[in-house]
């Protein structure tokens, strides 16, 4: 089985390109990628806070460039 390969790097600069940088620095530039599988993605945040803050506000642009990077959807 092939595993798919998520470029994190990647994956956060085109989230950068898309924010202002005070948004990316506080939110997305703490995030490191755990763990990738042919199922989901497992990100560690900083906090509880951030991780809802993430979820409220920022899971679309996240879900968005994992499946630019992937080519599939992930939780």
């Amino acid at each position: 089985v092939l595993m798919p390969q998520l470029d994190w790097d990647a994956t956060i600069n085109s989230i950068r390109e898309a924010l202002p940088q005070t948004q990316f620095q506080n939110w997305i530039k703490p995030l490191t990628l755990i763990r990738c599988d042919d199922e989901s993605v497992v990100l560690g945040v900083p906090s509880r806070f951030h991780e809802e803050w993430l979820r409220n506000h920022y899971s679309s642009q996240l879900s968005h460039a994992i499946r630019k990077q992937c080519g599939s959807d992930l939780q």
